[in-house]
């Protein structure tokens, strides 16, 4: 060796024969669609959600309006019968029963009441308002009747847009897909490389100094400890696990 020597180079290096490569990009473009995914479920989750808690805030408002009417008719029920004992008509014991009634109903009017400020509060929480904002109901008086709904249309529909199963077939198809990644470690790549750079004693470029170098690059491991085998054993058992999820979400839905 010389005492002093230097290489600069830049390389290009372009697989000719790599389907781990082919197979990577085939799992990440399946993962990038698993997250498109989740984001599509969260929206629809989230729209669920609030309609949820808008029936739920209008739901206990009607049962608040229920309890003020009974209210009223419980005062003067016990108007009534105090009036009646007054006059010798009823006893004490009618009087404490309508005003247990009463004292019972105002409590549970409270209850609800929480309820509705609850109801409230979540709603507009939810859809990013003051948690005191007014909530307006809706005009909107479309009712469908469940009988236009055919149950195996629906549910096959189900089964082609819901994003669970289209995320689980994704999450499947990646699951292959790596199964082959590691596959094809068991059989060889090639690689063709081109280098061209400086090389010499002293630090400098010019047509005395360069080089170029073409090569065809063949790899192949022959044995790597069974590490292979025991990731594709892996891989295996993640896609049956991914099966099986998969049927449970078809039979929630269904």
């Amino acid at each position: 060796l010389r005492e002093k020597e230097h290489e600069t180079r830049i390389r290009l290096t372009q697989p000719l024969i790599q389907p781990e490569i082919w197979n990577n990009y085939g799992m990440k473009s399946d993962l990038n669609e698993i997250e498109k995914l989740k984001t599509r479920m969260y929206k629809r989750q989230l729209v669920n959600e609030i309609k949820k808690a808008y029936y739920n805030y209008f739901k206990a408002s009607q049962v608040v309006d229920l309890y003020k009417k009974i209210i009223d008719l419980q005062y003067e029920n016990l108007r009534v019968s105090e009036k009646l004992l007054s006059v010798d008509k009823a006893t004490q014991d009618v009087v404490y029963r309508a005003k247990a009634e009463l004292s019972r109903t105002e409590q549970e009017q409270m209850n609800v009441e929480n309820l509705q400020r609850q109801g409230r509060s979540y709603l507009n929480f939810i859809i990013n308002r003051p948690l005191e904002s007014e909530i307006r109901k809706s005009e909107n008086k479309i009712v469908q009747d469940p009988a236009v709904f055919d149950y195996e249309a629906a549910k096959n529909l189900a089964f082609l847009n819901r994003e669970e199963i289209m995320q689980i077939e994704k999450a499947i198809s990646a699951t292959g897909k790596n199964a082959a990644i590691v596959r094809s470690r068991y059989f060889p790549g090639l690689n063709a490389v081109v280098d061209y750079g400086f090389q010499g004693t002293e630090y400098q470029f010019d047509e005395d100094s360069d080089y170029w170098m073409a090569s065809l690059v063949l790899q192949w491991n022959l044995f790597r400890g069974f590490q292979d085998k025991a990731k594709l054993e892996q891989v295996y058992l993640e896609k049956k696990k991914l099966s099986t999820r998969e049927e449970e979400i078809r039979s929630q839905i269904e």
